[in-house]
């Protein structure tokens, strides 16, 4: 089943284009076939958002009755996108040519988003008209004005599939939702005010890839899921955030409410309800193929199973920039040079090589170890070439006290011979 939905905003700015990109990257990355398209009167709004693969013009394409293949460029968690020219002609598009636009859509993607800015000219009214739904962005402060698209939404009999207030202070949460009581629509969500929203346009990626762990990021992953549903208990609000329709219905909320009643993640089932009634309602549905819809140039779903993770962190997002990585440290271990007195040349030996590799040490058997100190046998400047294989093993073992006799004496030479160094 594919669902047509047409986003119109109230006024200038209420932010259609963050919606249309966040929420169908969001649903990209939940393994849904996914459309985007530009028709706002501006143009170019999606391919300013995010980085879009591709080259062709809608409108030009719809003008020449061209199929949307020619037109279609790729946007992050492979999204399909139809970006559209600041100079295009919307009264050149024949009405008749949107709507067999969106009947070529519905047989390739399960949803398909509509960016409609916020003025809808009468040339650009078929984009709405031929919709399945509509959902309207808003200011919660200018929340009356959501009469003028939902009475164009009437006019063309298309159902309103919700509100959603934009670019809230979080402190301001509980006014928003009080303030869209007012509206003759169901609230779909509430999504915060939140810089990730402008990093992520600056690199042209989404917001759950700018920053997962961002509010903006887990409301649009929520409003995601919702999107899927056919019904909305709640609005999806940022996290941690109080939800006033929660109280007023009379359920007990903490300082902070778990996410069957605000849409934080906190691990827990809302109150009142088992684990398996928080599980979404398509939890054991696969998506949908090019196979299954018979049609070969569709967009394929990310092979990783994030459809139904809670949140943008649980579907294994990372930050892209992670902190650098710290040099792992020397793990060499000093150790303790040693020597044979009996043995000649032994004066001559420097310190001893930290890996032991060829240590006498290692085949001598001790009497009394001496902890964790290794005993790799030392050779000078001179003599390790000249001994080689031809080294006999030690005879006997040393006692604590010739080691530590051995041991300061190789010091002070090796300290004699660094200041002779220095000095020449």
């Amino acid at each position: 089943m594919s669902t047509v939905i047409a986003v119109a905003g109230t006024i200038a700015g209420a932010g259609t284009t963050t919606v249309v990109t966040a929420l169908g990257t969001a649903l990209g990355e939940q393994r849904r076939r996914v459309a985007l398209v530009d028709a706002t009167e501006e143009g170019s709004r999606i391919a300013d958002a995010i980085d879009v693969d591709g080259e062709g013009e809608l409108a030009d394409a719809l003008r020449r009755g061209t199929t949307p293949a020619d037109v279609q460029a790729t946007g992050p968690h492979d999204v399909a996108a139809f970006p559209t020219d600041p100079t295009t002609n919307w009264g050149a598009v024949r009405p008749d040519a949107v709507d067999t636009f969106y009947e070529s859509l519905r047989e390739r993607f399960e949803f398909v988003l509509i960016d409609c800015g916020c003025s809808m000219s009468p040339a650009r009214s078929p984009w709405l008209g031929h919709a399945d739904e509509v959902a309207i962005v808003t200011d919660p402060d200018v929340a009356g004005a959501v009469s003028e698209p939902a009475s164009l939404s009437s006019a063309f009999d298309v159902p309103i599939r919700g509100v959603i207030a934009n670019r809230v202070p979080h402190k301001e949460v509980d006014d928003a939702l009080e303030a869209m009581e007012s509206v003759d629509a169901p609230v779909l969500g509430v999504l915060p005010e939140d810089a990730t929203v402008g990093a992520a346009a600056e690199s042209g990626s989404s917001v759950l890839r700018a920053e997962p762990d961002s509010p903006i990021a887990t409301c649009v992953w929520k409003l995601a899921l919702r999107v899927r549903e056919t019904d909305h208990d709640e609005p999806v609000i940022p996290p941690g955030a109080a939800a006033r329709s929660n109280r007023a219905a009379g359920q007990e909320t903490g300082p902070e409410m778990g996410e069957g009643a605000s849409g934080e993640d906190d691990g827990d089932p809302a109150p009142g309800t088992s684990e398996d009634e928080t599980t979404t309602a398509d939890d054991d549905v696969a998506p949908s193929t090019a196979s299954e819809t018979g049609v070969d140039d569709a967009i394929e779903p990310s092979d990783d199973e994030t459809t139904d993770a809670s949140s943008p962190a649980e579907a294994g997002f990372e930050t892209p920039d992670p902190q650098p990585v710290e040099p792992a440290p020397d793990d060499a271990t000093p150790v303790e040079p040693t020597a044979d007195p009996e043995e000649p040349g032994t004066e001559d030996r420097g310190v001893a090589e930290a890996d032991g590799d060829e240590s006498d040490a290692d085949e001598t058997e001790m009497s009394e170890p001496s902890g964790d100190e290794a005993e790799p046998s030392a050779t000078s400047d001179g003599d390790q070439n000249e001994k080689g294989d031809d080294e006999e093993e030690e005879s006997a073992a040393l006692s604590d006290d010739e080691i530590e006799a051995v041991f300061q004496e190789t010091m002070q030479r090796v300290k004699e011979r660094q200041e002779t160094d220095t000095d020449e």
